[in-house]
């Protein structure tokens, strides 16, 4: 299987990235660059693939640990499906605030030549920090390369294999702008190949701990 949902309990874990998120969701919408609130320091970036889209990446160990912390109950449960040792690579909320959403284009999240069809080696985690029902989901393609429609759950958590699952944001059109907060985990095993498709990929989406090495 190329993805799974997995039920999760985030109590304070939970509640602690939304207050951080809501710490910093100004600077988010109008900013690009660092942004820094009580020693969490993040990396803000407009991506390319949605339009509008901003990833904000946890780049030093203090907000790193607000992701990891949230999600390490459920690490064995994925570990176990997809029978490999993963390990958190990159981390951060990716943020809409649009009215409408109409540009966003099918993708994998990791293209390699390495990957084999019978292993997975990269996966990207996510669940809602912020969304409501009219707002956008997760549209994939299955194997007969359909197009189906993953519903975001706040008390859920959907995990895919970077490499295989082919998917987009759904397009959404609203009343009025209203921000859509996802949090998104990507990771890795140890297979060289992997750690250096992961890093590349974040890279060219922002993560300054790829740049410049200051996670410590």
């Amino acid at each position: 299987m190329t993805h799974i949902e997995i039920p999760i309990i985030f109590l304070d874990k939970y509640v602690q990235l939304k207050n951080i998120y809501d710490n910093i969701s100004s600077e988010v919408i109008t900013k690009q660059g660092i942004i820094h609130v009580d020693n969490y320091l993040f990396n803000n970036y407009l991506g390319d693939i949605t339009k509008g889209i901003k990833w904000t990446w946890a780049i030093n160990k203090k907000s790193f640990s607000l992701f990891e912390d949230a999600i390490e109950d459920i690490i064995p449960i994925i570990n176990v499906y997809f029978h490999n040792d993963f390990i958190l690579r990159g981390c951060s909320f990716i943020t809409l605030f649009e009215q409408e959403v109409s540009n966003s284009d099918f993708h994998f999240d990791i293209t390699s030549h390495y990957d084999k069809k019978e292993t997975t080696n990269t996966l990207t985690l996510i669940f809602p920090l912020y969304i409501e029902e009219d707002m956008g989901n997760l549209e994939y393609k299955d194997i007969l390369k359909e197009t189906k429609v993953y519903k975001y759950k706040q008390d859920k958590i959907f995990v895919w294999d970077s490499c295989k699952l082919e998917h987009r944001t759904q397009p959404y059109c609203l009343g009025e702008r209203k921000k859509r907060v996802l949090v998104s985990m990507n990771f890795s095993t140890k297979e060289e190949w992997a750690v250096v498709s992961v890093n590349n990929s974040l890279k060219c989406q922002g993560n300054e701990i790829i740049n410049h090495r200051i996670l410590s």
